[in-house]
């Protein structure tokens, strides 16, 4: 399948059976391979991108793993780049010996793509957007940020949610997991999670007017519901229809529209397969169906196989286990960024002010020490994720989050259909950092200063923009637009400010 996006041409071969081959003879014998490795199970580790150059060395080039593989051709200007859309499960590699080249695959796809030098992640972007369409970027909530766990998962609880929702501007209160009796569930003789019959039937004392009270509740207050489920993925899918009729009926009956699926373990790739195969019939249910890819352990699609479905949830967090760090968020979605849309990732934002006490006092990086607003500017190129009991948010965050979310609301329809890059420096906690969103009439730049004495970023946009309108921010900010060049200075550490630059 041929497609040209945004200039930039790639072909897809599909369900490759082991190896994509190509005869290149000697066109790759000066090439510099950069390959991308995408790794999701955030619960085990902090880095979702990793990167490493290999030089090719008298036309061969060694075997080197990755999902994505670009190819740079000085000589010609031009690169290469390979995508392959693993699971986690599948680990691909690119090799070139005696020349042929050859991608790895295990039966999945392969995607090829050609474009002058210095383009080859807005490539990959590209093709991201040219399978995913989301409509608009979404606020979700979920209690299970604050570890409160199922004991307030109840029905009280969660209308206090939706009040707090509906005062912040969030979009989806999310139900986690507590809502069910969990009673059948067990692991098969693999050490694979089963949940069999009643495993799914509502707990009525925690419910006294019916699940189906919640929605109808939210509607009341402009706030939609989304549900947590675990699919029976064991026996490759054993109760498929069971599941499916669950989730209608929480669908049509109880009225959420938006599903996060949990505890994937997918060790073979008819496993996979079967997977995409449940995505699909969830968004049969309607063009207000939708899905959350839950991609924290295990082994499940990964950021690549799942790319047409939903939205990705990236990372568990908490300020409960100190393992929350502000800047750790921020620099896990700006690697993401460089090569899959935000558009496609949740990332999550907590209650700073909750287990302080878990933190080093003396720690200039511990989540309390920065402003609620600071934090949703921080991650709302993405899907931002309210990973908190909102209701015990302090009313001083109500108000800030409210401002910065009501003006996100008014600009996202624009970021959703940008095409979002990272820019300055990798985030570090010390650094000054941000995101360029090009869209078809402006170009939207947050930048974020960090713990730093550093204050002034120096971005080069080009000469095709007007004058730069400062849409939020929480410091003072003053802007200079000279022969193509942006200077803004901010006059505080822990600081943001979202630009707009029509074109």
């Amino acid at each position: 399948m041929f497609s040209n996006v945004e200039g930039l041409q790639f072909c897809t071969y599909e369900n490759v059976s082991g190896a994509y081959t190509e005869e290149v003879g000697d066109r790759f014998g000066n090439a510099i391979l950069k390959a991308v490795r995408l790794r999701a199970a955030s619960d085990y580790h902090d880095t979702p991108v990793s990167e490493q150059t290999v030089y090719a060395f008298r036309g061969r080039l060694e075997r080197t793993e990755g999902h994505i593989f670009l190819l740079t051709l000085p000589a010609e200007g031009k690169s290469v780049v390979y995508i392959v859309p693993a699971p986690d499960i599948v680990v691909p590699a690119i090799s070139v010996e005696r020349g042929v080249l050859q991608v790895e695959c295990d039966g999945c796809s392969v995607v090829r793509g050609e474009c002058k030098s210095g383009k080859e992640a807005a490539l990959c972007r590209a093709w991201y957007r040219s399978v995913y369409h989301p409509k608009t970027l979404v606020a979700m909530s979920n209690t299970w940020g604050d570890r409160g766990g199922a004991a307030v998962v109840y029905e009280q609880f969660l209308l206090n949610e939706i009040d707090a929702a509906q005062r912040l501007g969030v979009d989806v209160m999310q139900v986690d997991a507590g809502w069910s009796k969990q009673t059948a569930g067990g692991t098969d003789a693999e050490g694979f999670r089963t949940f069999g019959d009643g495993h799914w039937d509502v707990v009525e004392e925690k419910f006294p007017h019916g699940i189906e009270s919640i929605t109808p509740y939210a509607t009341s207050r402009g706030v939609e519901t989304g549900l947590w489920f675990c699919p029976h993925c064991s026996e490759n899918y054993k109760y498929f229809d069971r599941d499916i009729a669950i989730l209608k009926h929480a669908h049509d009956a109880w009225g959420f529209h938006c599903f996060k699926l949990d505890a994937l373990q997918l060790n073979t790739m008819e496993k996979c397969r079967r997977t995409v195969d449940f995505l699909k019939a969830i968004l049969d249910f309607g063009e207000d169906a939708t899905v959350e890819l839950d991609v924290t352990a295990n082994q499940r699609l990964g950021f690549l196989m799942g790319a047409p479905y939903g939205k990705l949830f990236v990372e568990n967090r908490y300020t409960a286990w100190s393992n929350y760090y502000p800047h750790a968020t921020l620099r896990n979605l700006w690697r993401l960024s460089e090569y899959i849309p935000t558009s496609k990732l949740q990332m999550e934002l907590a209650n700073p002010c909750r287990f302080t006490e878990k933190y080093r006092s003396d720690d200039v990086l511990r989540p309390e020490t920065y402003g609620t607003d600071y934090l949703f500017a921080s991650v709302m190129v993405s899907n931002p994720l309210f990973w908190m009991e909102m209701q015990h948010l302090p009313e001083r965050e109500v108000e800030r989050l409210s401002l910065i979310v009501s003006v996100w609301k008014r600009y996202r329809d624009e970021l959703v259909r940008a095409d979002v890059r990272p820019i300055c420096e990798e985030p570090s906690g010390v650094s000054l950092t941000g995101f360029a969103a090009s869209a078809d009439d402006a170009l939207h730049l947050i930048l974020l200063r960090e713990v730093t004495d550093r204050d002034t970023f120096t971005v080069e946009i080009g000469e095709d923009f007007s004058a730069p309108v400062l849409i939020a921010s929480n410091a003072d900010a003053e802007m200079t637009l000279k022969g193509g060049t942006l200077t803004v200075r901010l006059s505080s550490p822990r600081a943001y400010a979202w630009i707009r630059i029509p074109r």
